[in-house]
């Protein structure tokens, strides 16, 4: 209800007229006994009086109706009766109050129910006296806040869960494998953390679509869950990426399980438009011992990507003992032929085109980043260059490249009488980039573009991996007039929270 109800005001006054009137030291009248009577049975919330001992005295239709019990089945037990989990007995807590130690107490906890476990509800307790101060009884104010508390559990499930798989997302996986790594510092043993990423998953959202793609991840969840202990954790780091914490596990565990889980995916059956598609993924394992100093998770990525070197589908176990110079020497070579191909500007744009269904009419475009290695091969798409971008600091340089060629197609549109509308990918770390806002309002002013012509897509898993930096980037597109798209963007309780 509106905060100025009269009929709330009314309601919320009632049982604090009743508190107010039995906490009264002077004699009540006849007429104040009948208020209060009228009061205490009426009151939109449960109340009980509750006698030195704890006995329930009275109890009004509300706190029935909250508790599913008869006023008979009230009245024939003691208050604390009701708790579900009883931390304290009432005759402490009444006690407490006779010494003056606790005028009262306020505390959310949970109910027993006539046909439920339990009910979560919000107590208050306060003694009242007669006229010489003795203590006579004490009034229980029962609220129901089953409805906030739903809310605060789906709120806390959205916050530790990836939408799409239900699986952990990489803030509460990154908790867990903290404490896990704590645990195994000081009391010894050991732990394996697993990281898995679909193989060539990109061509499988580029040749079926999202919605095909979205399926796919979630039946590989399913696979991998399926192999996964309850005690372990399972984790979707974004995109095609997942974790898996082997709790109290050494290396054989965790090298039997990534074996597992590579043969499954691969020999599960997905069908797709029809079609069965080959889907396969490669799995990076690192051991969490006590002499482990290696970072854990570029130890795993290390050893995912001796998997992807080795032609996909398969493990690979991270040796600390190994010398990693030259395979880091050899990223690095690949990570200087991106910056290479960025300066020589061999990265071209193509654009897809969206078709309105309703209209038939296509209404924007899509940018698509390939690399040209020459002119007779085939371009070479994002699978080969963006993993190495993204790791070496470079897709920020990519992005602005992209978002430059971009206006300037626009330009070039506006400027022959066209409205060309572009949509452009954004990687997730280039929100953390404070020269990107800057750059994309510099080229829109002195191109003198149609800002609405510009939309800037994030995926949703990007968007609430940095959500801050999301809601201000988003608040920065929207002063400038230009559009922000979230794509991949899902169903349910957890998409509609963030939107």
């Amino acid at each position: 209800m509106a905060p100025n109800s009269g009929k709330t005001r009314r309601i919320s006054a009632v049982p604090n007229a009743v508190s107010e009137l039995l906490r009264s030291k002077s004699p009540a009248t006849g007429s104040e006994l009948l208020d209060l009577e009228s009061a205490f049975a009426m009151a939109p919330i449960g109340m009980a009086l509750i006698d030195l001992s704890g006995r329930c005295l009275r109890v009004n239709d509300a706190l029935c109706k909250i508790t599913g019990f008869t006023h008979e089945d009230l009245t024939s037990i003691r208050f604390v009766g009701l708790r579900y989990e009883p931390e304290l007995s009432a005759a402490g807590e009444f006690g407490e109050m006779l010494l003056g130690t606790r005028p009262g107490s306020e505390v959310e906890r949970r109910f027993r129910h006539s046909t439920q476990p339990f009910i979560w509800v919000l107590e208050t307790l306060s003694l009242v006296r007669d006229a010489e101060g003795g203590p006579r009884y004490a009034i229980a104010q029962i609220q129901s806040i089953a409805e906030r508390k739903q809310s605060e559990d789906r709120s806390t499930f959205v916050s530790d869960h990836d939408h799409l798989t239900g699986l952990h997302n990489r803030r509460r996986f990154e908790e867990e494998l903290a404490q896990e790594s704590d645990r195994v510092m000081r009391y010894g043993g050991t732990a394996v953390l697993l990281l898995v990423d679909l193989d060539n998953f990109k061509e499988i959202n580029d040749s079926f679509g999202h919605p095909m793609g979205d399926e796919v991840l979630k039946r590989v969840a399913e696979l991998l869950a399926h192999r996964s202990r309850k005690t372990d954790v399972l984790a979707r780091f974004g995109g095609d990426e997942f974790a898996l914490l082997l709790v109290e596990s050494g290396p054989e565990q965790g090298e039997a399980v990534a074996q597992a889980m590579v043969t499954v995916v691969r020999e599960h059956p997905f069908i797709l438009a029809g079609r069965n598609v080959r889907v396969t993924v490669s799995i990076g394992v690192a051991v969490i011992d006590p002499k482990c100093k290696d970072d854990i998770f570029s130890a795993a990525d290390f050893a995912m990507y001796d998997a992807k070197r080795a032609g996909r589908d398969r493990h690979a176990t991270f040796n600390p003992a190994v010398d990693r110079t030259q395979q880091v020497s050899s990223q690095m070579n690949e990570a200087a032929h991106v910056k290479a191909a960025i300066n020589e500007g061999r990265f071209v744009l193509y654009c897809q085109p969206i078709r309105d269904l309703a209209t038939n009419t296509i209404t924007q475009h899509e940018i698509l980043l390939r690399l040209r290695e020459d002119e007779l091969a085939e371009p070479l798409r994002p699978a080969a260059f963006l993993y190495i971008a993204e790791r070496y600091g470079l897709i920020q340089s990519l992005d602005i490249m992209v978002i430059r060629q971009a206006v300037e197609l626009v330009k070039r549109a506006q400027k022959l009488g066209r409205e060309l509308v572009l949509s452009i990918n954004l990687s997730g770390k280039s929100l953390g980039d404070p020269t990107l806002a800057m750059t994309i309002e510099d080229l829109i002013t002195s191109s003198r573009v149609n800002p609405k012509n510009l939309i800037f897509e994030l995926t949703e898993t990007a968007a609430i991996t940095n959500l801050d930096q999301a809601r201000d980037f988003g608040e920065m597109l929207h002063n400038l007039g230009c559009q922000l798209a979230l794509d991949d963007f899902g169903a349910g309780f957890a998409s509609f929270y963030y939107l």
